[in-house]
């Protein structure tokens, strides 16, 4: 057939609604291009959004083929949000993708520079240390309520006072160490301190610029801008609710002030004025570099027809971002409104714009060998409707809050964020200004394959999967707990029709687990080392009321150094969980498990702990069904740990000093556990060898061997991109403000093998 017959052919096909796989075609925009070039590689556009208007005006037939949009290398200033909602989806078979161009590094940026600066002089409540050392210049034009500063692609520290405490304000905490009764919510906004940090505190006359940060509980930080200050009776007042009330439990609580001029102490300190219009900053050089403030909370966001309150959303789908790097967005602020919408323990907010790359209803849409660092807010999140998406060989590092979120709706019958993969990913340094970011973090958010994954150097957890815990479902009128206002009672009656009362006499946990969508998940494959860094009481891999059927399975967690830290632990109202083929190890100051409710821990191997294992359970949750803790290994435990009657602890092997008073301690509490005290016989488990040799009497009890080699586990470094690859690192850009001296980790604990160092 000859080339015009065959182009006949082809047109007349695309007339009837077909197609023969033609080529795709291609638009570019480069930094230097213009929006009224035709955005060929001659003449490029200069912004997305004439790329993605100029896609929207093709014909039907025109989009029946992949559609690439290449970026060129160089810094695309975003001077709003770039969005692509339902008109940008790709037809289904093809693919709409914004990549960067061969070999060329595109960056996105909401970064406005400050420029101007002065050496400052006559700065009142400047403390002596800073004098003659602090420079000033102008809020830059549309800047509003500057929360994070960068030098390039650093971010500074903000000014910091010193952490101070009081006494806590009496009232009823509940479980979650919120307020029992809402006419105590007045306690999660006022702060008081003791007599002796008077010399903190003045009358600010930009009061509305001072943020408290507030560490209420162990687990979790809140930073909330002020609205008055009390210095007589010594009690500060916070424009919105916190989590809890100050001082939870005293002894690993703190908060201090942040961003006035009074706590620049050191250089890279910075606190801005909105008042007077002024940024101030003592330079960690001899002058200001390349100073900047973000100006968005998103730089892109792709966005389907969400109906909130009914059954079904229209998503986008079929888009692509590949080998684009995203930097410089806004930290998100607590609002008026937020209290009961905070996912678990207030770690994030649901459905909210604070990520680099948010997507929000979604469906067939991938994320790939793109990197997301230097920003204030999280790196990516798939809220609402989410499935089908791809992330996949990205790096995410220097974040100020989260790594990857996956966020479905509330509890209730819509179950739409699920089926989703995250794999292949490096992520490190998330979480470096709300210490409570997380690494991957998926919150009613179901069968989804988190795997292949390497996460290092996070504040918090590697791993989480959650939803809202049941003891939330118990009364309906309370709206201010913890997820409480993401509860769709309207689904959830008409599911249980005139049946709607959960708190009876029935298993708890399992009238609420149709309305737990963080379910069937599959967390395989996976290195956490060195997590946990920050705050205190939590585990690297945690899995809390987030529904039946999740799978952890052959994942190595390691090198957690400080004090009451947990390797994997199934939380506060979780069940019927597979804990299987996983390691844990060096995690000398805390425990290698945590085990409540009916989930199963089998076939794991634990080296070098503080303690094997707590087996408890949750206040206000129904007794044990066979809990199980089965086949596992245990060498160098320096504490057997606690186990209940109602789990069933066999067919183990125990190789440390304490496990026989340990066995015999529980049974003489009726707790047996039926298991073997005798060296397993590793080929080499201080150098992480956990070969077994044929004579074990690990395989003699049904043992079942699995592949522990150290590159079994994490990325797969032969199908990451060698550039993201060179640019990991376990380099800690900033010291990080420790005020109470007790919160942060501060000594690397990695050796020249686990990370590259740059």
């Amino acid at each position: 057939m000859t080339k015009s017959k065959l182009n006949r052919l082809a047109f007349g096909l695309m007339g009837l609604g077909l197609s023969i796989g033609l080529q795709a075609k291609d638009y570019f925009i480069s930094p230097q291009g213009s929006d009224s070039n035709p955005g060929t590689l001659a003449k490029p556009f200069a912004s997305l959004e004439q790329a993605r208007d100029s896609i929207r005006s093709l014909s039907l037939q025109e989009k029946q083929e992949d559609i690439n949009v290449y970026l060129r290398g160089g810094h695309y200033k975003l001077s709003k949000t770039f969005v692509l909602n339902t008109q940008d989806s790709a037809l289904d078979g093809f693919k709409t993708t914004y990549a960067a161009y061969k070999n060329e590094v595109p960056v996105l940026s909401s970064a406005t520079a400050i420029s101007a600066w002065k050496k400052a002089s006559n700065i009142p409540h400047l403390n002596k240390k800073a004098q003659g050392k602090v420079w000033v210049a102008d809020i830059p034009a549309g800047i509003k309520n500057p929360r994070v500063l960068f030098d390039g692609d650093v971010w500074q520290p903000r000014s910091n006072s010193e952490s101070f405490l009081g006494e806590p304000y009496d009232h009823e905490r509940a479980d979650s160490l919120g307020p029992l009764h809402e006419k105590d919510l007045w306690t999660c906004k006022k702060v008081p301190w003791d007599a002796k940090y008077d010399h903190i505190f003045r009358q600010w006359e930009n009061v509305e610029d001072i943020e408290c940060a507030l560490v209420p509980v162990p687990w979790t930080m809140s930073l909330i801008q002020l609205k008055e200050i009390n210095v007589k009776e010594r009690y500060l007042t916070m424009t919105f609710h916190a989590n809890a009330a100050a001082y939870g439990k005293k002894n690993f609580c703190t908060n201090w002030l942040e961003n006035s001029v009074d706590f620049i102490s050191e250089p890279g300190n910075w606190a801005t004025n909105t008042k007077t219009g002024k940024v101030y900053y003592w330079p960690k050089g001899d002058k200001p570099g390349k100073m900047t403030f973000p100006s968005l909370d998103v730089l892109v966001k792709v966005e389907g027809d969400i109906d909130y309150e009914g059954p079904v959303d229209t998503p986008v789908r079929n888009i692509a971002f590949k080998g684009i790097t995203f930097k410089h967005a806004k930290r998100g602020d607590w609002y008026k409104d937020r209290k009961g919408w905070g996912i678990q323990h207030d770690w994030d907010t649901f459905d909210f714009d604070n990520a680099l790359v948010r997507f929000r209803g979604t469906e067939n849409c991938d994320v790939s060998e793109c990197h997301f660092t230097a920003t204030g807010g999280s790196a990516l999140r798939l809220d609402l409707h989410a499935q089908n998406n791809d992330i996949n060989n990205n790096l995410i590092s220097y974040t100020g809050h989260m790594g990857i979120l996956l966020c479905g709706y509330g509890p209730g019958t819509k179950d739409v964020n699920r089926n989703n993969l995250i794999r292949n990913n490096i992520i490190h340094h998330v979480g470096e200004i709300i210490w409570n970011g997380h690494g991957i973090f998926a919150w009613q958010s179901g069968n989804n394959k988190i795997i292949n994954n390497t996460i290092h150097d996070v504040p918090r957890k590697g791993i989480g999967l959650c939803g809202v815990r049941c003891q939330m479902f118990m009364a309906p009128e309370k709206w201010w707990d913890e997820g409480c206002q993401t509860i769709r009672w309207h689904e959830i009656k008409d599911f249980l029709g005139e049946d709607l009362n959960l708190n009876d006499n029935r298993v708890y946990a399992e009238r609420c687990a149709p309305f737990l969508h963080a379910r069937n998940n599959l967390v395989e494959d996976n290195l956490i080392i060195n997590a946990l860094r920050r705050l205190n009481d939590g585990s690297a891999l945690n899995i809390s009321g987030a529904g039946k059927g999740n799978i952890v399975r052959h994942n190595m967690v390691r090198d957690l150094v400080r004090h009451n830290l947990v390797g994997i632990r199934t939380d506060d109202w979780q069940r019927d969980t597979l804990i299987m083929n996983n390691i844990v190890m060096n995690n000398v100051h805390g425990r290698a498990f945590v085990l409540k409710d009916r989930n199963n821990f089998i076939n794991n191997i634990v080296y070098n702990v503080g303690q094997m294992i707590t087996n408890r359970p949750y206040p206000k949750q129904e007794s044990f069904v066979d809990a199980q803790f089965i086949r596992n290994i245990v060498v160098d435990a320096k504490r057997y740990g606690g186990i209940l009657e109602e789990s069933t602890f066999k067919d183990n092997v125990y190789f440390f000093a304490d496990a026989e008073k340990g066995i015999a301690r529980h049974k003489k509490k009726g707790a047996n556990d039926e298991s073997l005290i005798a060296d397993p016989l590793f080929a080499d488990p201080a150098n992480g060898d956990f070969t077994l040799s044929p004579d074990s009497p690990a395989l003699k009890l049904g043992f079942k061997p699995f592949d522990t080699r150290r590159e079994s586990f994490g990325i797969r470094k032969d199908s990451y991109p060698a550039r993201l690859m060179e640019l990991d690192s376990d380099k800690d850009l900033n010291l990080i403000h420790d005020p109470a001296g007790k919160m942060i980790q501060t000594k690397n604990p990695h050796k020249p093998t686990d990370i590259k160092k740059k």
